[in-house]
C-alpha cells in the first residue's frame, strides 16, 4: 500500500525513499499489516454500528407500541371502573350509609333488575 510508504516518507526518509534493508522491508510490511488490520476493524465497527442502530430503532418502535397499548388499557380500566361505579354505586353505598332515607326505594329496585 502506498499509504504505509507515505507514513515512512513522513518520518523523514524523503520522497525518493525505497527500502534498502530487510529491516526496513519488515517495517513497511508491518505498517501495511497494521493498516489492513485497522481497515478491517473500522469495517467491523461500522457494520456493528449499523446493526445496533437498526436494533435501537426497532426497540424504540416497540416501546412506542407498548406505551400506546398501556395507554389504551389504562383508558379501558378507567371506563370499566366508571361503568361499574355508575351501575353498582347504590348497592355499595347501602353498606356505608347510616340512614334509611338516603335513596328512593323504587329506584333501588329498578337498579337491581
Amino acid at each position: 500500500m502506498a499509504d504505509a510508504e507515505s507514513e515512512i516518507i513522513g518520518l523523514g526518509y524523503g520522497s525518493s525513499w525505497t527500502p534498502d534493508s530487510e529491516h526496513e522491508n519488515d517495517y513497511v510490511t508491518k505498517l501495511k499489516q497494521k493498516r489492513n488490520s485497522y481497515d478491517t476493524m473500522i469495517k467491523n465497527y461500522e457494520e456493528t454500528s449499523t446493526k445496533n442502530r437498526t436494533l435501537l430503532t426497532s426497540y424504540r418502535d416497540e416501546e412506542i407500541t407498548l406505551r400506546n397499548e398501556l395507554i389504551e388499557k389504562e383508558e379501558l380500566k378507567r371506563k370499566l371502573n366508571s361503568d361499574f361505579h355508575k351501575k353498582y354505586f347504590g348497592f355499595i353505598q347501602e353498606g356505608t350509609w347510616t340512614s334509611n332515607d338516603y335513596y328512593d326505594p323504587d329506584l333501588y329496585y329498578q337498579m337491581a333488575n
